[in-house]
């Protein structure tokens, strides 16, 4: 328990006290204890086929252990196809039409987290935010409208709190499937409700 000010206590901090141009300084690191269970909702894009751009929606739970350590126990990412034109620029200047183009269906993982740098920023000079990166990493597996394979998922996550049960987040999932799927890379964009 630190004493701080007249009469002001505060508790789990990490102070420092000292002198700055002869003027008394007390700094305080309070960093917010995150909650154990979190439901996670996003979107996202697959944007590396030649042929087409997959838009995803996706939802997973996750169970913190502590701020360092947690465990995504399910996430899943359903994707929707949008063709880019190539397969008609292909039949209009070379005459060829591929008779099958296979297509992203879902992405299932489970990946613990190891959350390697936390911090916080002033945000519109008035409101202080926290935030925190993480590494994922664990088993996955990969569907197409022709196959599944089992694959190993890794990524970056980068998570921004606006209160105890709210934060906002940008990953970069990759699963590499252990047949001839190929690499699925993915942006997200979502938000993460913790209790």
């Amino acid at each position: 328990m630190s004493q701080i000010g007249a009469g002001v206590s505060y508790g789990d901090t990490y102070g420092t006290s000292g002198r700055i141009d002869g003027v008394p300084v007390d700094a305080v690191e309070v960093f917010p204890t995150v909650k154990t269970h979190e439901i996670e909702l996003g979107i996202g894009l697959f944007p590396f086929n030649a042929y087409y751009y997959g838009l995803s929606i996706g939802a997973g739970y996750t169970y913190n252990f502590n701020n360092t350590f947690g465990w995504e126990v399910l996430h899943f990412d359903q994707f929707f196809s949008i063709e880019k034109g190539l397969t008609s620029e292909l039949a209009d200047k070379y005459q060829v039409n591929p008779t099958s183009i296979e297509t992203l269906r879902y992405d299932v993982s489970s990946d613990l987290s190891y959350v390697f740098a936390n911090g916080k920023f002033a945000f519109d000079k008035d409101y202080i935010r926290y935030f925190r990166t993480a590494l994922l990493l664990g088993p996955g597996l990969v569907s197409t409208d022709q196959r599944s394979e089992l694959a190993a998922n890794f990524g970056l996550r980068f998570e921004f709190f606006s209160g105890d049960s709210l934060a906002w987040k940008f990953e970069a999932r990759d699963s590499l499937p252990f047949g001839g799927i190929g690499n699925v890379l993915s942006f997200q964009l979502g938000t993460g409700i913790r209790f």
